[in-house]
């Protein structure tokens, strides 16, 4: 479950395949016990396929363990023997730590607390779909009408057609029955809401490659960010409060936009760990 706000609102495609992901194994992840103690691992940096700045949709990690050291209680692990785990963040869907790895969150008595979260990494990946950058003098479609002109600044069009003047041109538009006339930015018959790889045409809409993922085949690029001696080791220190109707969320936050530094072809990513944010929200 997403704790910490909202990133923007996801397109109709989140929305449904949220609607059609519930069911009562997931319970635990829209309602956990109150009055417990959960980690959640996130990345809020990510953005969607639409943002004015370019940025990754997802971020991956292999997680061997994830612990706490509970005063008065000893030591938790919220994994519960199932490390290594491969936990997936999307800005597309709904997913919570302990429910993805089979782990459990610690239901405590109420009142203050303290502990040590620790954290151990060994691979992370992050991905993003390719997209443009239109600068607003350049034909990038060589139609004769630079981008700031152009209607339909990636899919040739002369002509400028714009049937319903809605400003997007015949030919990057696509008809719907209920919803009608929408943007389809690369022309493969998807509207950019729907629409995997919203820059590049891709009509078969494949997307296995990295697990199904949100992200088309088509326009998926990706890299292995680079950790200290092949391994990330974090530590935490906590104060929490846990009352009988709240849950209190201990929160690591990668956030792509200050803890990773990339080469602009993304063949290249490095994580300083000391920009690796934490957090305590709720109780």
């Amino acid at each position: 479950m997403r704790l910490t706000g909202s990133r923007g609102a996801g397109p109709l495609l989140a929305i449904l395949l949220l609607a059609g992901s519930l069911s009562c194994n997931q319970s635990d992840v829209l309602f956990p016990p109150n009055g417990s103690l959960r980690l959640q691992v996130l990345d809020s940096g990510l953005v969607l396929q639409s943002s004015s700045q370019p940025g990754f949709q997802v971020t991956a990690w292999l997680i061997e363990s994830a612990t706490a050291e509970v005063e008065g209680l000893g030591s938790f692990d919220f994994l519960q023997g199932k490390a290594p785990c491969a936990y997936v963040d999307n800005v597309l869907l709904l997913d919570d730590l302990i429910r993805n790895c089979g782990g459990s969150g610690l239901v405590l008595a109420t009142g203050p607390g303290s502990a040590t979260v620790h954290l151990l990494v060994s691979s992370m990946e992050a991905r993003r779909v390719i997209q443009p950058v239109l600068l607003p003098d350049v034909d990038d479609d060589g139609d004769g009408l630079v981008n700031r002109y152009d209607n339909c600044p990636l899919i040739r069009n002369p002509a400028q057609e714009d049937s319903d003047g809605n400003g997007v041109g015949d030919a990057c538009s696509v008809s719907d029955p209920v919803a009608g006339v929408l943007p389809d930015s690369d022309g493969d018959g998807f509207p950019d809401v729907l629409d995997n790889c919203r820059y590049v045409p891709n009509a078969d809409q494949a997307d296995a490659a990295r697990g199904a993922d949100l992200i088309g085949d088509a326009c998926e690029q990706f890299t292995s960010v680079e950790l200290p001696e092949g391994q990330l080791s974090l530590s935490f220190p906590a104060q929490f409060s846990v009352n009988s109707s709240g849950i209190a969320v201990l929160i690591v936050d990668f956030n792509d936009r200050t803890a990773l530094s990339c080469d602009p072809a993304l063949t290249r990513c490095r994580i300083d760990p000391t920009a690796v944010q934490f957090s305590v929200r709720g109780g």
